[in-house]
């Protein structure tokens, strides 16, 4: 863990609160929903289980040009890339628990990387289509063959950078409950893709952010994000960040705790 994530945790640790700090009855439910996350069944979970620990051991080499915060050709493994940018078990179980209380016509996923979260999603939200972009081809593939091989049929992947296929998406929907961003963790490019989601936004929505503490821009990218007029209900769980779009709740922001965040 780096210096700075270090202190960051330390502080969260002291600050956040449980359930009993949150009283509205409809932000209770979701709150205890992600501390006890039911949307995947114990078969579910097992698959994911195992194809992380394929990835894991997975010494292919992987050669490909980085987008996001480590621009430039990247010489790596499957197994090394997979560790740096996967989601645990755990956060997969959280964002499918996320999928199904959202479960809207569409979910939008920032991020796709081996495809094990989407799977999650997939597992979770059968009835809903999961878009989900990736930027670096190489990844994307091998995530396609994960897609194919679980028959993830209502799982649309598009890759490219985001600065071009996020406007498309937009463009064509207009009901996203869910939005999971995880895949550029720099201030400026996340505040200017938030910008363009929003007008596709359900009237109740949640937008994850990932990794809000993974540096000290995200951290501040994470500030000005709960800012935002958009949304009502801020939710801190160090690992990543909710911003929850609902009219009917007052304006609050909440840094809370949740088993096994690390």
């Amino acid at each position: 863990m780096k210096l700075f994530t270090a202190s960051v945790w330390f502080n969260h640790v002291f600050h956040s609160t449980g359930l009993r700090s949150v009283h509205s009855p409809w932000l209770y439910r979701l709150y205890y929903s992600l501390r006890n996350p039911k949307a995947l069944k114990d078969a579910a979970i097992t698959k994911i289980a195992f194809l992380h620990g394929q990835l894991r051991a997975d010494k292919t080499p992987l050669i490909f040009d980085e987008i996001g915060s480590r621009e430039g050709l990247m010489k790596s493994t499957v197994s090394e890339v997979f560790r740096r940018t996967a989601s645990s078990i755990r956060d997969a179980e959280m964002i499918a628990e996320l999928a199904k209380l959202f479960n809207r016509k569409t979910i939008l996923e920032m991020g796709t990387a081996f495809g094990t979260t989407t799977l999650a999603m997939h597992f979770a939200a059968r009835e809903s289509r999961i878009v989900t972009l990736e930027g670096v081809p190489e990844i994307a593939a091998i995530a396609k063959e994960h897609f194919e091989k679980y028959e993830a049929e209502n799982v649309i992947l598009k890759t490219g950078r985001f600065s071009e296929t996020l406007p498309q998406v937009v463009a064509e929907e207009h009901d996203l409950g869910l939005v999971f961003i995880d895949g550029h963790h720099r201030r400026k490019p996340t505040l200017d893709y938030l910008e363009m989601i929003v007008p596709s936004l359900s009237e109740k929505a949640v937008v994850v952010i990932d990794d809000i503490y993974y540096s000290r821009e995200m951290s501040q990218c994470w500030s000005d994000l709960q800012q935002h007029p958009a949304f009502q209900v801020k939710m801190d769980f160090f690992r990543f960040g909710l911003l929850i779009k609902n009219a009917d709740l007052s304006a609050e922001c909440f840094r809370l705790r949740v088993k096994k965040l690390l």
